[in-house]
C-alpha cells in the first residue's frame, strides 16, 4: 500500500509547527492547561505523521542514509538517549531566571535610578 504524501508530509509539517510554537511558549512559562494539552496530543500526532512520512518516502530515506550518515545519526541518537536518562540537575535554568527577573522589575525604581519622571 502506497501512502500518499498529502496524508503524510502536510500533516507532519503542520503538527511540527504547532508543537514547536507550543513548546517555545511553555519554555518561556507562557502556559495554560490548553497549551500543554495541545502540545502533548499534537506531539503524539507528530510522531505518527512522521512515521507515515518516512514510510511514504522510504526509498529516498534509504538512499540518503547510506554509509557514514547512518552511523552518525546512530551515534547522535545514542548520545541523546544517554543524556535523556542521566540524573537531572535540580537547579533552575539560568535563562529562565533572568527572563523572570526582567519581567518582575519595578519600573518606578528603574526610572528613579535614571532620574526620570513618568507622567
Amino acid at each position: 500500500m502506497k501512502i500518499k504524501q498529502i496524508y503524510a508530509t502536510t500533516p507532519t509539517i503542520a503538527t511540527f509547527i504547532i508543537v514547536a510554537i507550543t513548546g517555545v511558549l511553555m519554555y518561556f512559562s507562557i502556559k495554560s492547561a490548553t497549551i500543554k494539552e495541545v502540545h502533548e496530543i499534537l506531539g503524539m500526532a507528530f510522531v505518527v505523521f512522521s512515521l507515515l512520512h518516512i514510510i511514504s518516502n522510504l526509498k529516498p530515506f534509504k538512499n540518503y542514509f547510506k554509509g557514514y550518515k547512518f552511523a552518525f545519526i546512530g551515534v547522535v541518537i545514542v548520545v541523546c538517549a544517554v543524556f535523556l536518562f542521566m540524573p537531572q540537575n535540580t537547579q533552575p535554568n539560568p535563562s529562565k531566571q533572568v527572563y523572570k527577573q526582567i519581567l518582575s522589575v519595578n519600573l518606578d525604581k528603574v526610572l528613579a535610578l535614571y532620574d526620570v519622571e513618568f507622567k
